[in-house]
């Protein structure tokens, strides 16, 4: 009898799971479909799709717009100031100037991608959660109206979130069955990550470490050294390239203005509301604070100096606080980027009662989420959890709490911790699930 329990339970479990993945390519299909962006191809989008076009018609990594009337395809100049994970998957898409075809192509693969990073979100889960448990998870990612809309946009998110999710997902894997091939895809993907969002390249550190605290002495090294191996495979080519073609690894202009555009508190030049969200246009000395690392470092000291109190509650509060916020305050707000003129979440009940849903949970998910990335260090956990489970949850709450700490420093975006949503979904219910464990054990110990 049990055993027919058993697998009636886990038919029902794959049903669920089924479902699930249905609802997400349901809602992300639709949602692309559906939603009509004014002006696409602008600010970063455009860049992303230069890059792409003249990598396929010149085979140049060149940021030089197409559609600009200087533009001469003979007289490119590469450039590093991207970096190129992202235009490689734009460019098989391109065959001209952006048009609405061509733009549908290609936001309708990032919603298979999206719905394929569901998929994978549940996979992790369960290295750390029991089925329901991870269910449970994987429907607060298949709803999450941020990760959704972000498919509607020729932006990194919906690329960077499903790369990130299987650079985890194989890494966890590796740890419970020792198989090497795991962790070199676990390297590869991390450095197709980091091609595609170049502040994913120190986490490497943190992967390292993980391994040496939890592989056998004997297994260390092997992995440790085929992590990197991995990683080196994909950004070692594009650094070479870097410094053959532009005689630097990297361009700092990236760093610089992370940083400048970090050091505004509220996202405010000197509190005017009209600046929200883009405080460096308003500000008459940009220009020279932005010139390179040095200047912009200078600046920020000199903040400091002028108001303390106020630069350390943004560092040290606001800016994680702003990082982990619901609304995209660079951009249309809410869960979108640039102004959209048509959404099914300005009319559908499906979207309308999700979006309701996710944001009226938003911050209890955020503040469960990040409790269980620091108590899930505390030994009183450590002792009562299996190891593969400790490893898993260990490794998602490392990633959760380097980008935190990442945008501590430089720029809190909203809109960059939407590729983290996953990862502090099962983080939130990892809490929740640990947290009654806990009261139960309390209570036998009470009795």
């Amino acid at each position: 009898m049990q055993k027919t329990d058993g697998k009636n339970l886990s038919i029902l479990l794959k049903g669920a799971a089924a479902l699930l993945i249905l609802l997400a390519l349901y809602l992300r299909l639709h949602a692309v479909l559906h939603t009509e962006v004014i002006a696409p191809v602008r600010a970063d989008a455009a860049d992303y799709y230069a890059y792409a076009y003249n990598l396929r018609y010149a085979g140049v990594y060149s940021a030089a717009k197409p559609w600009d009337q200087k533009y001469e395809i003979g007289a490119l100049e590469a450039d590093a100031v991207r970096s190129p994970g992202y235009p490689l998957f734009v460019a098989p898409f391109v065959s001209g100037m952006p048009d609405r075809t061509t733009l549908t192509n290609i936001v309708v693969v990032q919603a298979l991608i999206s719905t394929l990073s569901v998929l994978i979100a549940y996979l992790l889960y369960r290295r750390f959660l029991a089925p329901p448990w991870a269910l449970t998870a994987g429907l607060l990612t298949c709803l999450s109206p941020h990760l959704i809309s972000m498919n509607v946009y020729i932006l990194t998110e919906s690329l960077f979130t499903f790369l990130l999710l299987l650079t985890l997902w194989l890494f966890t894997l590796y740890q419970s069955q020792e198989r090497i091939t795991y962790v070199f895809l676990a390297g590869l993907m991390l450095g197709a990550a980091t091609l595609t969002r170049p502040s994913l390249q120190y986490f490497i550190a943190p992967m390292l470490i993980m391994i040496y605290l939890y592989l056998p002495a004997g297994h260390r090294s092997k992995a440790m050294i085929t992590l990197s191996m991995g990683l080196l495979v994909l950004i070692g080519p594009w650094h070479i390239r870097n410094v053959m073609s532009t005689g630097e690894v990297s361009d700092s202009r990236l760093m610089v203005n992370f940083l400048h555009h970090g050091m505004y508190p509220d996202f405010q030049y000197r509190g005017q509301v009209e600046s929200t969200g883009f405080p460096y246009r308003y500000d008459p000395d940009a220009a020279e604070i932005s010139k390179d690392i040095p200047s912009v470092l200078s600046a920020i000291e000199q903040e400091f100096a002028r108001q303390p109190a106020r630069q350390l509650h943004w560092y040290l509060i606001g800016k994680p606080e702003t990082f982990w916020s619901w609304d995209i305050v660079q951009g249309m707000g809410d869960v979108f980027v640039y102004e959209v003129q048509s959404s099914p979440y300005f009319g559908a009940p499906l979207f309308q009662g999700t979006h309701w849903l996710m944001k009226a949970i938003h911050y209890p998910i955020v503040v469960l989420g990040m409790l269980a990335a620091v108590l899930v260090w505390l030994p009183r956990w450590g002792v009562s959890i299996d190891g593969g489970v400790l490893f898993a949850a260990r490794s998602v709450s490392l990633l959760l709490l380097y980008y935190t700490a990442m945008h501590m420093v430089g720029a809190p975006f909203p809109r960059y911790s939407v590729p983290l949503q996953p990862f502090l979904f099962g983080m939130a219910v990892f809490c929740l699930v640990m947290l009654r464990a806990m009261w139960g054990r309390s209570a036998v110990e009470r009795e």
